[in-house]
């Protein structure tokens, strides 16, 4: 069937203004974009599989869920010849404050099915189609404003698991990036939510880890600098030094000279 837009003529409403909506059925393997959106822009699977990348990070997405690119972000999508999705876009500018838009990329909202079902038929009004779009988007706000209110629990669940991610599994190859992803969330929000509830940035606590449990090998376990490395998350042992010196201003060599107690009187 390919891609049905509803034609809309921009009302400039106020609080809510729709700018657009359609209807995308993929008969196979498809690929749309880049593209740059100066407003809102929701992408809601109704059935299928696909990918969403925005802003260089991947959001892979099915049925019942939400993608949401945010006003200056870049957004492309794919979907395979197995499974190609049907989705519903609806674009739109707002004035109102609603908690999960500006934090979420990609929500499981199967409850918003049946607004999007009414959007993608919104064509066939013959006057007034705006006001009913609005009215959609309205109820749309509605959902995620109720989805919304426990976004504060939900971040403090979803921040105290990364930390505890990463006390956990220092020792592997973690990035900023990919914990982000895991969480489906934007590297911006990650990082200011991690910052707001532990007090330091994801990437400058993940190093803190690492350098504890590697002065602590240096200091207690006496362990040769390049496992001590290793053991810490550092394949790179010279990158490893680099990061020592600077977090205790000394050497990892020198730090485990000073803390040899064995030699002492």
């Amino acid at each position: 069937m390919g891609s049905r837009p509803v034609w809309l003529i921009n009302k400039y409403l106020r609080d809510v203004n729709p700018r657009e909506a359609g209807e995308e059925i993929c008969s196979g393997a498809d690929k749309a974009g880049p593209f740059y959106r100066s407003h809102y822009l929701l992408h809601y699977v109704l059935s299928g599989t696909g990918t969403f990348r925005i802003n260089g990070q991947d959001y892979p997405a099915a049925k019942g869920q939400l993608a949401i690119l945010y006003p200056g972000e870049v957004m492309s999508h794919r979907t395979g010849a197995d499974d190609p999705w049907h989705y519903v876009w609806a674009g739109f500018e707002t004035t109102l404050d609603v908690p999960v838009l500006g934090s979420r990329v990609l929500i499981d909202l199967p409850q918003a099915d049946h607004i999007f079902r009414a959007l993608k038929d919104a064509d066939k009004i013959p006057c007034g189609k705006e006001l009913y779009v609005c009215g959609k988007i309205y109820e749309l706000l509605a959902l995620l404003h109720q989805f919304g209110t426990n976004a504060v629990n939900e971040t403090v669940d979803f921040i105290t698991q990364v930390k505890y991610y990463i006390d956990s599994n220092f020792h592997l190859p973690i990035t900023v990036e990919q914990l982000a992803r895991d969480m489906h969330v934007s590297r911006g929000y990650f990082s200011t939510a991690f910052r707001r509830y532990i007090g330091m940035s994801p990437q400058a606590y993940l190093t803190d880890v690492r350098m504890k449990h590697a002065a602590e090998l240096l200091a207690t376990e006496r362990c040769p600098v390049n496992i001590a490395a290793i053991r810490s998350g550092y394949a790179d042992i010279y990158n490893f030094s680099r990061m020592f010196k600077k977090h205790f201003g000394v050497s990892p060599k020198m730090y485990a000279q000073m803390h040899d107690y064995s030699n002492s009187t």
